[in-house]
């Protein structure tokens, strides 16, 4: 038996380590934490109308933007607490709200992320580079849709990769039913997936015999068959968006679908500047290199590019969301941008950091540049198609970059070390002090 144990051990050590971390957090906040942020408020709300049984039609969910998936999952967990330990009152308080939504969707992303790393043969270390994004760190332990979502995205990725497509396409609709707007990420996800399976790893077709197997392989009934419970998925998807009117579920005013807006691009390179610091330090010696090697044209021509980008950055980074000046909470996003909305100095400082990640983005090496391209396009059409600016819309995004950046194991252990500290600034000021929320 202490054999096994043992075995058992040294085999999954990395993911038991994370869940007793996980854990350990979330009963110290179960023991200290007090008070809402921000949108905890509506979440929580529903979740102990759910738990009450109070729901009586559609109009109760009309300060809800998301499907109340993942209210109804902490809600009946809740209720099955309740049922075995009667640790509640007549509702559980939002303390216990936090924990169970902590404790069960954490578990899934530290889960997910481990089943994929050892699935797709990666270092474990990178499983810590996710898990210590503050960005990650921080919504695993509030109220928010943001982390049940990833996780069970991650978990349907690598059911996929194993190529248990029925099962990863449930988890899928999960997924949706919890956040609408991954659903780019998604179909982003299967088209690779589609890919993979015609050409035996994901690439772009660049030659018309490409085109011809690509062309065969789709037509094969077996082909169609396999992607059929996606096609299923997206389908549903596609007539709750025409039932309802609209991706958002309620508050569509603040919401609405169809409009382009620059800012949460802008911002997810500002985020991927501060979250990363360490890979855009350590590609600044690289891009120095590169444009040292450029002709003297080509630098004349360079500079033009970074006046004419910041005319454009200048004229398209609009902050006009009515959400995005509420500064009685003291959100930090918001602080950011109301700067760069109305102080020139540092609309000139956030340009700089933009161009400063871009820099970094094209001089990091890539696993695959056709997954790259396809995220990339998903990544900026789902932060195009929301108008709010908010740092937790660029989340998908940045573990991309986890995913399919090349970092060397000595960066990478710098980077989960930045993490970390950044983890414990964010944990002592924005939750233990109720000071400021991302």
């Amino acid at each position: 038996m202490l054999r096994i144990a043992q075995s058992f051990w040294s085999r999954h050590r990395t993911v038991i380590i994370a869940l007793i971390l996980l854990q350990a957090v979330a009963l110290f906040m179960l023991a200290t934490e007090k008070g809402f942020r921000r949108d905890e408020k509506v979440h929580s709300k529903m979740i102990k109308r759910i738990y009450s049984d109070k729901i009586q039609s559609q109009a109760d969910f009309e300060n809800l933007t998301n499907i109340p998936g993942y209210h109804y999952a902490v809600a009946y967990v809740a209720r099955g607490v309740q049922v075995i330990a009667h640790p509640f009152g007549k509702y559980p308080k939002q303390r216990h709200i936090r924990y169970i939504s902590a404790t069960v969707f954490g578990t899934l992303l530290v889960l997910g992320v481990y089943v994929l790393v050892r699935t797709t043969g990666r270092a474990e270390e990178e499983m810590f580079t996710v898990l210590t994004l503050p960005l990650v760190f921080l919504f695993t332990f509030v109220v928010y849709t943001d982390i049940p979502a990833i996780a069970l995205f991650l978990l349907a990725v690598a059911l996929a990769y194993k190529r248990h497509h029925w099962v990863a396409a449930g988890l899928f609709a999960l997924t949706l039913l919890v956040r609408q707007d991954m659903v780019i990420y998604i179909a982003a996800t299967v088209v690779a997936f589609m890919l993979a399976d015609i050409y035996e790893r994901v690439r772009i077709p660049t030659q018309r015999r490409h085109w011809i197997a690509l062309l065969q392989r789709v037509g094969s009934l077996q082909f169609l068959l396999r992607y059929l419970p996606y096609g299923l998925v997206m389908s549903a998807f596609a007539g709750f968006v025409v039932i309802n009117g609209g991706v958002a579920l309620g508050d569509k005013s603040a919401h609405p679908a169809g409009a382009l807006h620059w800012g949460n691009i802008y911002f997810f390179l500002l985020c991927f500047a501060v979250l990363f610091l360490p890979l855009v330090v350590a590609s600044v010696p690289d891009i120095v290199r590169n444009i040292s090697r450029l002709s003297r044209m080509q630098k004349v021509g360079l500079v033009l590019l970074i006046l004419a980008g910041w005319f454009f950055y200048d004229k398209t980074f609009v902050i006009d969301h009515a959400y995005n000046f509420v500064t009685a909470e003291r959100f930090l996003h918001n602080d950011v941008l109301i700067a760069i909305a109305t102080v020139p100095l540092a609309r000139g400082v956030s340009y700089a950091i933009i161009l400063a990640a871009l820099g970094a983005l094209f001089t990091l090496q890539w696993r695959n540049t056709a997954l790259v391209l396809l995220w990339t396009g998903a990544t900026v059409t789902s932060l195009a198609l929301h108008w709010l600016i908010e740092p937790r819309y660029s989340l998908p995004g940045l573990l991309a970059v986890i995913a399919l950046a090349h970092i060397p194991q000595k960066l990478l252990r710098i980077q989960i070390l930045y993490s970390v500290v950044l983890c414990i600034i964010v944990y002592s000021v924005f939750i233990m002090h109720d000071a400021i929320f991302l």
